[in-house]
């Protein structure tokens, strides 16, 4: 029902002011972004443990694997290539001079298994996952942590450990 308001002005009750509508928007928006937020947590996934305390014989065949696959590369003792530091296309460190234990047990398989590009897309690491089984990947990766100090070893032992590593292709650790 309108009635005639004032100064001529025809006025309708019962009508959302105008600001309802975006008031309703602006709702519906943190609605859907609060229920990502909770989805995407759900789907995260859960800290990967492939790294292992390994046997006699274990470390024996993870010195054969890394003598073989990766000495070339990384040195005969994980420190790395010459100027690996300054230069992020190196092969860097892998003992406790690197960051390779700042990387997740998962991301370190990743890296042997399928490789690593620079920035510019060249292949700075082959893929070692058509070569290797996995069986092979986390002996490799478990005798690599064999090297790295103790308390290292314990802080990633805690539940609450993620990995702090930001790097990728082409990046410089600065520690």
């Amino acid at each position: 029902m309108s009635e005639l308001g004032v100064a001529g002005t025809v006025e309708t009750r019962g009508a959302a002011p105008p600001w309802a509508a975006a008031m309703t928007l602006g709702a519906l928006i943190c609605f859907v972004a609060a229920a990502a937020l909770l989805w995407g947590n759900r789907l995260r996934q859960a800290e990967v443990k492939l790294i292992e305390p390994l046997s006699h014989a274990r470390l024996e065949a993870g010195f054969a694997l890394y003598g073989q696959h990766c000495s070339a590369c990384h040195g005969r003792f994980l420190s790395g290539a010459p100027g690996w530091r300054t230069d992020p296309e190196l092969p860097p460190a892998l003992n406790e001079t690197g960051h390779a234990a700042r990387h997740s047990d998962l991301e370190l398989y990743r890296r042997v298994a399928f490789g690593a590009r620079g920035r510019d897309g060249r292949v700075t690491m082959p893929a070692f996952g058509g070569t290797l089984s996995e069986s092979e990947i986390v002996t490799l990766i478990s005798y690599i942590a064999a090297w790295w100090p103790e308390a290292e070893l314990r802080r990633r032992a805690l539940a609450d450990w993620t990995s702090p590593a930001i790097c990728g292709p082409g990046a410089v650790d600065q520690s």
